[in-house]
């Protein structure tokens, strides 16, 4: 019945016209780059990598009760297979009820305190778990504990989607997923063998207190998500003209960008008034996670020492193409962080913007003393 039940998300996969997003006449992304990309991506997004942290720590300590449960039912409850069912029945009763409920605690619980909260229920269950000798009040902290994984893990797993731009939100997700899983694995792993060695109601009783005291401690990674609204007002009212556009190739290096090309450099530079020193640093904060979830290798700021109202913004992208997809990936948070430094650039000139292509001296030698120089060489017209 479940495998049929995928024959209308297939049919519904099949018939969806999905709209041509921008820059799809660009080519498709390779693998590794993309894989590399999720990976920066993760690690770039405060938010994300928050997520990804509490959610590791989260599930480390709760798949012990996973991983444990048939051995409560079969060597503390004494019972069998139908009443390890009833618990799993029970467990999911529980996320049901989380799940209606989870709205109006939303209203009232910002998503860093609703982890913690869950987080404490989670390990509260398992500690009552590890004590029940009966199994009406292991059922009673499995309904508790089902109640709280949902409201964790849906917290944690929307916090991370909302978090990611339209462009990486399901490689970002399935970096969270390997994090979630890969951490449930370990959990289960280590907390069994503590269970061989010490017994089952100990390991958990010793899961929980530790979780507690984990999950009370991943309190500084912050779970918070930008507001869609106000980075549209900011959009409007800093976008009143658009952000400077760099100048086009030369035709001599036409041939040389190509999906395959070096790293790109990219360089804006800024004229600052010293007096905004401050405010232009935290501007150009926002605009390094900017570049960095657009996918910018390595992101740096340079200040001038000889004029300290001058800057230099300086970014690398793994390749021209990856380069040309990085305007598709900016959202109106990421333009309007963008608008707000080119804001503080003052002078009659505008913002300069260049483009470099990283070259390899040992290659151009390479390709120079193998290359012909006739008029049909591009190498030697370039």
């Amino acid at each position: 019945m479940n495998a049929l039940c995928f024959l209308a998300l297939l049919w519904a996969l099949l018939a969806w016209r999905r709209p041509v997003p921008p820059g799809s006449d660009l080519p498709a992304e390779r693998l590794p780059s993309a894989m590399r990309a999720a990976l920066r991506l993760a690690v770039s997004v405060p938010i994300m990598r928050a997520a990804i942290l509490r959610a590791c720590a989260f599930f480390f300590f709760a798949s012990a009760l996973w991983a444990l449960l048939p051995l409560v039912v079969r060597q503390v409850l004494g019972l069998g297979p139908a009443a390890f069912g009833l618990l799993l029945g029970a467990s999911g009763g529980g996320a049901v009820m989380a799940g209606v409920a989870l709205p109006v605690i939303r209203e009232r619980l910002s998503p860093g305190k609703l982890v913690l909260v869950a987080s404490v229920l989670a390990y509260a269950a398992m500690a009552l778990l590890s004590i029940s000798r009966h199994w009406v009040l292991a059922a009673f902290a499995v309904v508790l504990f089902g109640a709280a994984w949902l409201a964790a893990g849906t917290t944690l797993g929307a916090v991370a989607q909302m978090t990611s731009p339209a462009w990486a939100r399901a490689r970002a997700l399935g970096v969270c997923q390997v994090a979630f899983f890969g951490a449930q694995a370990l959990g289960s792993t280590f907390w069994g063998s503590v269970a061989s060695r010490l017994g089952v109601p100990i390991a958990l009783a010793l899961c929980a207190a530790t979780g507690a005291l984990t999950a009370a401690a991943a309190r500084r990674w912050r779970l918070s998500t930008f507001a869609p609204d106000r980075a549209r007002t900011w959009a409007k009212k800093l976008l009143t003209r658009p952000l400077p556009a760099p100048p086009p190739p030369a035709p001599a290096v036409t041939a040389l960008l190509h999906s395959g090309s070096g790293r790109v450099l990219e360089a804006v530079h800024y004229r600052v008034d010293p007096a905004n020193r401050d405010a232009f640093l935290a501007a150009m904060r926002e605009v390094r996670h900017v570049r960095l979830r657009a996918g910018a290798l390595v992101w740096r700021l340079y200040e001038d020492v000889a004029r300290p109202d001058r800057w230099i913004e300086l970014w690398a992208m793994e390749s021209w193409t990856d380069h040309l997809r990085e305007a598709t990936r900016l959202d109106e948070a990421d333009l309007a962080a963008l608008a707000r430094a080119a804001a503080m650039h003052r002078g009659d000139e505008p913002l300069e913007v260049s483009r470099y292509l990283n070259v390899d001296p040992e290659q151009v030698i390479h390709h120079a003393e193998h290359a012909s120089v006739g008029p049909n060489n591009t190498y030697a017209r370039t």
